[in-house]
Order: structure tokens, then C-alpha cells, then sequence
């Protein structure tokens, strides 16, 4: 794979250099600091045993901005970085530049994706003896997504309000 560096941003070269220069222990910290939590043990003992394996810092060190940054999660699970480290060097990607290519183009494809998807939605038309017997059919529905998280709230008052949560 083309290390292509010439496109990234100052803050990216900024990680790329600290991803080879600082130990992954020491990364990990860093970001957790950032976040305002604090590195496991587990976690530390974790990164250490890819470096024991001859992963290189950096990589490993991309693979945690990876999962603790871009990903936004709060702790480094074993089986997530395992399978992530895994793909990348199976994938040849051997260097934090490699890596943040990579990364870059998988954010482009996601991007392009969710833009290019269209929900489908059952539009099939329902009769009702009554308006009564509608309301109590699309209570019943608006419940479910209020449920789910996709409705803040719903009122029948006046007119039928539905307020959405973004």
C-alpha cells in the first residue's frame, strides 16, 4: 500500500509523530487522561503483550486513537483490538501513515454510505371504522418508537404533534 502523506492534516501528522514516539502504556494513558478516565490494567497489559508479539508501537498506537478516539469508546476491549490489529497487518499496513490512510478511506466509504441510503417504509394504506379506533392504533405505534428512542413525545390534542429526537 502508498503511504500517502502528503494529504494529511497538521493534527494527523501531529498523532502520526506521537504514535512513534510514545510508548502504546504511555498513549493509552494519554487518552484516557484526555477523556477524563484512567487506563486499566488490563489495558495496559493488553497493549504490552502486542508489543511483545512484534507489533510495532505505532501500529498499536493508531489501532487505540482508533478505538478510543474515532470510535468513542470509553475502554479497550481485547477481542476488538485483537480483530482490528489483525485485519490491518493481515491488510499489510505496517506503519501509523499506512494506517491513517486506511482509516481515512473507510471513513469515506462510511460517509458515502450512509449518504446513499434510503429508508424504505411500509406505506400500506389501513381502514378504520372510526377516528377513535385510529388514534388507539397509531398510540399503540407511536409507543413503540417512543420505546425505541426515535420520539421524544407525541400529543393528540389539537392536532396530532409528534416530536422527533435527533
Amino acid at each position: 500500500m502508498n503511504e500517502q502523506v502528503n494529504d494529511l492534516t497538521n493534527t494527523e501528522r501531529q498523532l502520526i509523530e506521537q504514535a512513534k514516539t510514545i510508548s502504546p502504556a504511555n498513549f493509552l494513558e494519554s487518552i484516557k487522561r484526555q477523556k477524563g478516565s484512567f487506563a486499566t490494567k488490563a489495558e495496559i497489559d493488553l497493549v504490552t503483550k502486542y508489543l511483545d508479539k512484534g507489533i510495532s508501537k505505532e501500529v498499536i498506537n493508531m489501532a487505540l486513537s482508533y478505538i478510543l478516539v474515532i470510535q468513542n469508546n470509553s475502554i479497550v476491549q481485547k477481542k476488538y483490538i485483537e480483530v482490528l490489529l489483525n485485519n490491518w497487518i493481515q491488510s499489510g499496513l505496517t506503519s501509523a501513515e499506512m494506517v491513517m490512510s486506511h482509516v481515512k478511506v473507510q471513513q469515506k466509504e462510511i460517509k458515502k454510505t450512509k449518504k446513499g441510503k434510503r429508508h424504505e417504509f411500509n406505506t400500506e394504506k389501513i381502514e378504520f371504522n372510526s377516528k377513535e379506533d385510529m388514534e388507539v392504533a397509531l398510540k399503540r405505534q407511536l409507543e413503540i418508537l417512543k420505546e425505541r428512542g426515535f420520539i421524544e413525545s407525541y400529543s393528540f390534542e389539537k392536532d396530532y404533534t409528534i416530536k422527533l429526537k435527533y
